[in-house]
């Protein structure tokens, strides 16, 4: 039997009472949130611990296997996908990602730890 590549979690809508909306419902989407990142084995991508490799440390997907979700040292390709994937979750599960300083190419590195972490470090 042959490994599988790992799947990525599909785009996920929240329910619109877990969307974000801004400080009134914050802690529930963060709630929300974090149970979705640890359900699809994108927790570390969430809280930070997985950071993007740079090209210099990872050796090209063309020669080597995909590694796990939520492997500890994923190529810079696939670093980038699952950033990229749960950044889109939250995207898509904010009612007005510009006021909160969300644009659809953000990463999640810069969500976590720029203007919305800022306003909202109680919670997150």
């Amino acid at each position: 039997m042959s490994a599988s590549a790992p799947s990525l979690p599909s785009l996920i809508s929240f329910p619109e009472d877990h969307q974000l909306l801004g400080l009134s419902n914050w802690a529930i989407f963060c709630d929300h949130l974090k149970s979705v990142a640890r359900a699809t084995g994108l927790t570390s991508y969430l809280d930070g611990t997985i950071t993007a490799p740079s090209p210099s440390e990872t050796p090209s997907t063309k020669t080597s296997s995909a590694t796990s979700i939520n492997s500890q040292s994923p190529s810079l390709e696939e670093w980038e996908l699952r950033d990229g994937r749960l950044a889109g979750i939250i995207y898509q599960n904010v009612r007005d990602p510009r006021s909160v300083g969300i644009t659809e190419d953000i990463t999640l590195s810069y969500i976590a730890s720029g203007l919305i972490y800022q306003k909202y470090t109680a919670y997150w």
